[in-house]
């Protein structure tokens, strides 16, 4: 834990130019919140930084040693606009800010005096824990006040001790014009619950209602539950979408059998209105399996954004953890049909996508591939029993045809890992 004469935290006070600060806590280590506060103390004062992210969880328990004297969260934050702005020329404001997460046992202090000190001009934010009696219309008249430029909002929602989706809401209603909106552990236990205060599938609504016109990022990592519906909204309502990513938590592979959440795109809501995110660079769609039909509806959207770059073609593992077996899993098999819906995708350079989707692949669509996608330098397929992939006659050929193609596979194994860089 940091002490008030530490040299590192002098050494920060000391870099008035200083513009950029990134904090990460070692392993599965937490920080203390007398470190948070000694930091803070810090930094905040410095005239320059414009960009501050904490990344760590905060200790469960206040930690102080003893006889060490820390002033409280708001004290720290009224001193360092005091030492700030008192400085010539006036400095600029903290425009991206990243604060620590606090355990779902408990809250996280900084938020509400950190928006009320006059220290940020927020262009990117990642919404922490806030008090769980926190009323949720105050937090969106502060952003309505102090976050007028806000565009990247980052979160985690998930249920527990703390319900954030009600915060998230707030900070999505509070600010206008967001261009990308980015949550880790979106899920929710309660998720069938009417009470639309804590349901994150409102979330989504929110986020619909106030920023459909000007959101180019939707990335939702490490799903446990999302409507499938509501994912087909995005895709036919948001017109400036660049980058949609919905990718499923990775399921324990000590575990068996079948595991609750369901973060997959159902095929046939394809078919529920056109696509309208023709400004799409990067599509990663995790697809689901509750029917047979629908398939070509949907390569058809897919096939109508020719700006597309990288496809990513991902299954719910939460049906089976071992991928072994996935019920319907023959029925998504990308045969040169389908492929035939992919022609326009003239600009087409990454493919990534679960062995299910190639398992039987041949001869005539890696020539598809080779016809149709002039640019494609990379393909990734992650699954099982891939070790041999690389030496099939069709993919020799294409290799051939593409001498600086990438080609590689990822085991089960591996996946999960893989997967948290992609």
């Amino acid at each position: 834990m940091a002490k008030p004469d530490d040299p590192v935290l002098a050494a920060i006070y000391n870099l008035k130019s200083l513009q950029y600060l990134a904090v990460h806590s070692n392993g599965l280590s937490l920080i203390t919140t007398g470190s948070i506060s000694l930091l803070l103390r810090a930094c905040l004062p410095l005239p320059k930084l414009t960009e501050l992210r904490i990344n760590s969880r905060v200790h469960s328990v206040d930690i102080v040693e003893d006889g060490m004297d820390i002033p409280d969260m708001e004290t720290i934050i009224e001193e360092a606009a005091v030492a700030r702005f008192s400085q010539t020329p006036t400095p600029g404001k903290i425009k991206a800010l990243e604060l620590p997460g606090r355990p779902e046992s408990s809250a996280n202090p900084l938020a509400p005096p950190l928006l009320k000190s006059g220290l940020l001009d927020l262009e990117s934010f990642m919404v922490p824990q806030f008090e769980d009696d926190s009323d949720p219309s105050e937090v969106e008249q502060l952003v309505q006040e102090s976050c007028s430029n806000l565009k990247h909002l980052k979160c985690s929602i998930s249920t527990g001790y703390l319900d954030n989706s009600r915060h998230v809401r707030a900070f999505i209603r509070g600010c206008s014009g967001l261009r990308s909106f980015v949550a880790d552990e979106f899920c929710d236990q309660d998720y069938n619950t009417h009470n639309d205060s804590y349901n994150s599938r409102f979330v989504i609504s929110d986020l619909l209602s106030h920023h459909r016109e000007t959101l180019e990022v939707f990335e939702l990592k490490n799903c446990d539950q999302v409507v499938s519906g509501d994912l087909q909204k995005v895709l036919s309502q948001c017109r400036r979408l660049k980058r949609f990513h919905v990718s499923a938590k990775f399921p324990d592979l000590r575990g068996s059998g079948h595991q609750d959440g369901d973060p997959g795109f159902e095929i046939e809501d394809a078919s529920e209105g056109d696509w309208v995110c023709t400004e799409l660079r990067e599509l990663w769609i995790t697809l689901d399996r509750k029917s047979i039909f629908g398939e070509d509806r949907l390569y058809q959207q897919i096939g109508r954004l020719e700006k597309l770059e990288q496809l990513t073609l991902d299954i719910n593992r939460r049906r089976d953890p071992q991928l072994y077996h996935w019920g319907d899993e023959d029925c998504l098999e990308l045969g040169v049909d389908m492929l035939g819906e992919l022609a326009g995708l003239k600009n087409l350079r990454s493919l990534r996508m679960s062995s299910c989707f190639c398992s039987e692949m041949g001869r005539p669509e890696v020539e598809f591939m080779h016809e149709h996608w002039p640019q494609l330098t990379e393909i990734l397929i992650l699954g099982r029993k891939l070790s041999n992939w690389r030496t099939k006659k069709h993919w020799r050929w294409l290799l051939s045809k593409k001498p600086h193609l990438s080609f590689s596979t990822v085991g089960v194994h591996q996946m999960a890992e893989v997967l948290h860089y992609l």
